[in-house]
């Protein structure tokens, strides 16, 4: 730990700002704002050892953030190169009442098999984060492409153009767009934001409509690719019961030939869809335990299906 803050101790740091974030599980140190007092500390009194002055604290945007974790006896001290959390993209610039992140939005596609197979929908898709990062997959985008700032950017030692190199090799791995990407929602507020959040990243590709999923049909003769993820009656409120039984009724009448994927946290609301899962996985939005559903919407009876392929 000593050569480490030895080397953050040069002058070449000295107009810069710092943060230090502590994390402790030990006998030793049980208190984490403690540890991270003292580390700052040790930090300015290497500069001032070494050349009389000492480098501000700035706790919102600082220029270096350092982080120390110990566990038990081990002490690991470690630069942040991230800055704000990886999740934020770089493209949502509007809140919403029950948003979804744009990491959990991205785990889930590629939990469910998306790679741009065919059509995809998102019959509720809020501020769009679902149809943005189901456009991204499909064309093999890097997912922080949009993101203005790393903390790396900041080191002293940050090479522009080498990093300018890389953004430029990762972008010749894109590639065209090979079925449509939509999304779509009742709310009109809801679609103006994932209109802005869409021009916000240039993928004019992506169409968003304000539509009623309960009141509609599918739309394309192929197959469709649907993820979606309706109200929990958590920060929406909503009638769970005819919810749920309209979402299973709309898949059943008018998606044959839909592989649909659904998350909700709400246990009991599943039962109302009135169609069994392919598949039930469990997965966690935010602190909520939720559950991801697979349902496949076949043409015609599925017995009927099974039987034509009968040797």
């Amino acid at each position: 730990m000593k050569a480490f803050i030895g080397l953050i101790g040069r002058s070449t740091y000295i107009d810069q700002t710092f943060a230090i974030d502590a994390t402790v599980k030990s006998d030793y140190f049980t208190h984490s704002k403690y540890v991270a007092l003292k580390t700052k500390d040790a930090l300015v009194d290497q500069f001032r050892n070494r050349s009389g002055q000492r480098p501000n604290v700035d706790t919102e945007s600082p220029d270096l953030r350092l982080h120390i974790h110990i566990f038990n006896e081990q002490c690991t001290v470690s630069l942040d190169s991230s800055g704000a959390s990886l999740h934020l993209r770089g493209y949502k610039t509007e809140s919403h009442a029950a948003p979804i992140s744009e990491l959990m939005a991205a785990g889930l596609l590629l939990m469910a098999g998306w790679k741009g197979q065919c059509e995809f929908l998102d019959p509720m898709c809020g501020s769009g984060t679902i149809p943005i990062e189901a456009y991204m997959i499909a064309r093999q985008i890097p997912a922080n492409i949009h993101r203005r700032e790393f903390a790396f950017m900041r080191w002293s030692d940050f090479d522009s153009a080498m990093f300018k190199n890389c953004r430029e090799e990762l972008m010749k791995a894109v590639k065209p767009l090979s079925y449509p990407i939509k999304g779509a929602d009742k709310d009109f507020s809801s679609v103006k934001k994932a209109r802005l959040h869409v021009d916000a990243c240039a993928y004019d590709e992506i169409e968003i409509i304000q539509a009623d999923f309960l009141k509609s049909e599918k739309s394309t003769e192929g197959e469709l690719f649907i993820l979606m993820n309706p109200p929990y009656d958590e920060r929406i409120s909503i009638d769970t019961q005819a919810f749920y039984e309209g979402i299973g009724n709309t898949l059943k009448r008018h998606y044959a030939g839909t592989e649909a994927w659904m998350i909700t946290a709400n246990q009991e609301a599943i039962k109302f869809i009135g169609l069994k899962p392919g598949k039930k996985m469990k997965v966690f939005n935010g602190p909520l335990e939720a559950r991801l559903l697979k349902f496949e919407i076949y043409s015609g009876s599925r017995k009927k299906i099974e039987n034509d392929f009968k040797i």
